[in-house]
């Protein structure tokens, strides 16, 4: 198993739907538009934001990370 698959794992026993709705919410009551996610790691939760349809923009250092996280996209169809 790879970091990036440990990680995704442990990610979700962290945060859950609800904290991507509220993140929703906060966002929107600041006005934000555009989101950057530096250091994105595998992808949560700019892969959710982008399915609620913001606009994202993603990067992050680790090779592992980036590869898991367009893998993670396809699998969206994105």
């Amino acid at each position: 198993m790879t970091l990036a698959e440990l990680w995704n794992i442990c990610i979700k026993f962290m945060w859950d739907k609800e904290y991507i709705l509220g993140l929703d919410q906060f966002l929107k009551s600041q006005k934000v538009k555009t989101i950057l996610d530096s250091a994105g790691g595998t992808g949560f939760p700019a892969i959710a934001l982008k399915k609620q349809g913001w606009n994202i923009t993603y990067s992050d250092g680790s090779q592992q990370m980036f590869d898991f996280f367009e893998k993670e996209l396809r699998k969206e169809n994105f």
